[in-house]
């Protein structure tokens, strides 16, 4: 871990709930590092170059499922079949966080291997601030 904390990662393209969470980590007095990423291929993106350089990972990777570009399922796919081989003894906890209340949306990020588990937005600060603190 960084002198300055965990990495967390927040992969949403709403940019009031992107200023609302980074709100809510300064409040707190946080010592996280948050980076905000806007859609799924951004974030996928980064870890590849950052697999490659060697650099700091994510501990936490709070996913929004409905993005442009790449979204939450496309991102999951992707992490899925290129990333998690790559992390060998690392381990990237990802929670999805989405506004859908669909029964099968939720099930089905539920049921994926990488995701740990699924907040319905807006996120109540005490989920947050678990979520944040489970690595």
């Amino acid at each position: 871990m960084s002198e300055l904390g965990k990495k967390i990662w927040l992969v949403d393209d709403d940019p009031v709930y992107q200023s609302l969470t980074i709100h809510l980590f300064e409040m707190e007095g946080s010592n996280s590092q948050l980076e905000v990423y806007s859609n799924g291929l951004e974030a996928i993106q980064c870890l590849e170059s950052r697999l490659k350089s060697g650099e700091e990972l994510p501990k936490v990777i709070l996913l929004d499922l409905f993005m442009p570009v790449m979204d939450g399922w496309g991102f999951l796919e992707e992490f899925d079949n290129q990333i998690t081989q790559s992390l060998k003894d690392q381990n990237i906890i990802i929670y999805v966080i989405s506004s859908t209340i669909d029964p099968d949306d939720i099930s089905r990020a539920k049921s994926n291997k990488c995701v740990r588990d699924f907040f319905i937005k807006p996120i109540r600060r005490e989920e947050l601030f678990k979520v944040a603190n489970c690595a």
